[in-house]
């Protein structure tokens, strides 16, 4: 049983939890419900499709450290990121998460999505930072989690500055755009610049030893811009 679950928890309330630990599927149909996006029947403003239920759980459980999803415009990739994001958390509050976003402003806005499903989705409440804990616009503590120099969450532009980081999952979402692909040396440096995500990954370590409870992982979402697209270098 995970020993993050909030106290005072009825029995169906526990087998709920349970459920959310283990099942991606469950986690994610209930998160869905609750932001308003899905209603019990499967209609809705947003409703989840058997490739959206694929892509979160290639997210959830990657086959590989490095892995690269291909979606098209729409798909709300950003939304499922971001939902792989809180599950990792809720299963393992002590896990460090970076998302590496297009710009400066896609990144406040990925962070401030998770930073509210921790106000407002019940099961995720305990998440939320505590008092003395970081809590801005573009990083922050979850309740649970012990004081590290890294916060829980954080979340940068691909053009920003992008050392010092350090995660057991980085999420790179949607980080070619027109104008970083538009000349080769543009693309070369972009390509560097994600060749470095794998050198903030923390040791791997057994959880039994004080290690993240799931493996570390790098998984980027793309879209791609160019023909010459660094998906094809990184499938390499």
């Amino acid at each position: 049983m995970n020993k993050h679950f909030p106290r005072g928890l009825s029995n169906d309330s526990l087998l709920a939890y349970k459920r959310l630990d283990e099942d991606p599927d469950f986690f994610l149909r209930e998160l869905w419900l609750a932001i308003g996006s899905m209603n019990e029947d499967g209609t809705g403003k947003a409703p989840l499709s058997d490739i959206e239920y694929d892509l979160f759980r290639r997210i959830c459980e990657p086959d590989t450290t490095i892995s690269v999803i291909l979606g098209t415009r729409g798909l709300g990739k950003t939304y499922l990121l971001t939902a792989g994001a809180a599950r990792s958390l809720f299963r393992d509050p002590e896990r460090k998460i970076v998302f590496v976003c297009k710009s400066s402003q896609a990144a406040d806005r990925t962070s401030q999505l998770l930073r509210g499903w921790f106000e407002t989705v019940p099961f995720l409440r305990h998440l939320a930072p505590r008092r003395g804990q970081r809590d801005n616009v573009k990083s922050f503590d979850v309740g649970p989690a012990s004081a590290t120099r890294q916060p829980s969450v954080s979340a940068i532009g691909i053009g920003g500055t992008l050392e010092n980081n350090r995660a057991h999952s980085v999420f790179p979402d949607d980080v070619e755009t027109i104008q970083n692909t538009l000349t080769f040396d543009a693309r070369e440096r972009l390509f560097h610049q994600c060749q470095e995500f794998t050198q903030w990954l923390f040791p791997s370590i057994p959880y039994e030893k004080g290690g993240s409870r799931d493996p570390n992982q790098v998984t980027f979402f793309l879209t791609p811009k160019h023909d010459e697209s660094i998906a094809a270098k990184l499938e390499k």
